[in-house]
């Protein structure tokens, strides 16, 4: 075993167990572990993974909606953090962007979003630290290029979770002065209004598609219907919470308020977004 593949809730071991098969295929000589397919039937599975994890030095967290705030997850990566200082700890998110991290015990490592250039990157990493001896790039990447698509297929029912509020969701500061769990891309929406120079969003539905317009951009280029509702349901959410408050008649332009101002400074950690 040189690289642990940790995970928690169904959506997680999905991604976990999909990783688990394809690395190999990538990598020739690496060896992933993840306990609902390497502990043996009849094993004490506490007690062996207790051991894993004293040895881990690579860790691939599999992240997703409904396990990005598990009290497990902190548990596993905490565990590995005290391994010293040369661990290598990747969260890999799943249909989330990196700004759910921000403000949380997992921001201090640098993330792998589950797309196409990010996941590459993260492959040229474990190369070169999780081999005894590493593969010409070349070769790596010709197996990464050719595989792609079949592993993207197999996490791609992952990319939508109707998972908003959980009983064992660790709510960060954040949160807590949202009055909600803030999904990925609620949080996103916050920080490119704090953005605008206006601090404000335009949402227009026409046949062409469905704009979310802050800072001059669309900040939902994806248009895919699945994706455009999970950023129609992170704005009602925020207008819900009076994190951001409608203006006009039309009801398509939206500011953002002071609780708003406040949590994008909290995520960022940019008192330059705070407005007098």
């Amino acid at each position: 075993m040189n690289v642990l593949l940790s995970w928690s809730k169904e959506k997680s071991r999905v991604a976990a167990s999909a990783l688990h098969e394809w690395l190999p295929t990538i990598l020739p000589g690496i060896e992933p572990w993840m306990s609902s397919k390497d502990i043996a039937k009849g094993r004490e599975w506490f007690n062996e993974l207790q051991g894993v994890l004293e040895q881990t030095r690579i860790c691939i967290i599999c992240l997703t909606m409904e396990n990005v705030r598990s009290p497990w997850i902190y548990y596993e990566t905490g565990a590995i953090a005290n391994n010293g200082p040369n661990v290598l700890i990747c969260p890999y998110l799943i249909g989330l962007g990196p700004s759910i991290l921000a403000d949380g015990p997992l921001g201090k490592w640098q993330c792998t979003t589950a797309d196409r250039e990010d996941t590459w990157k993260l492959i040229r990493s474990l190369n070169q630290h999780a081999l005894d001896s590493k593969h010409d790039l070349a070769m790596v990447e010709g197996h990464f290029q050719t595989s792609w698509m079949t592993f993207r297929r197999q996490i791609e029912k992952l990319l939508i979770d109707d998972t908003d509020d959980n009983e064992e969701f660790v709510s960060t500061d954040v949160d807590q002065m949202a009055g909600l769990n803030l999904t990925s891309e609620a949080r996103e929406m916050v920080l490119k209004v704090a953005k605008d120079p206006d601090g404000r969003l335009l949402y227009v539905t026409t046949y062409g598609g469905t704009i979310f317009q802050a800072g001059g951009s669309n900040v939902c280029p994806d248009q895919s219907p699945r994706t455009v509702a999970k950023w129609k349901r992170a704005l009602d959410a925020l207008v819900a919470n009076k994190i951001l408050e409608s203006q006009g008649h039309k009801g398509n332009v939206f500011a953002l308020t002071a609780l708003g101002f406040d949590i994008a400074d909290v995520i960022s950690g940019d008192a330059s977004l705070r407005r007098p």
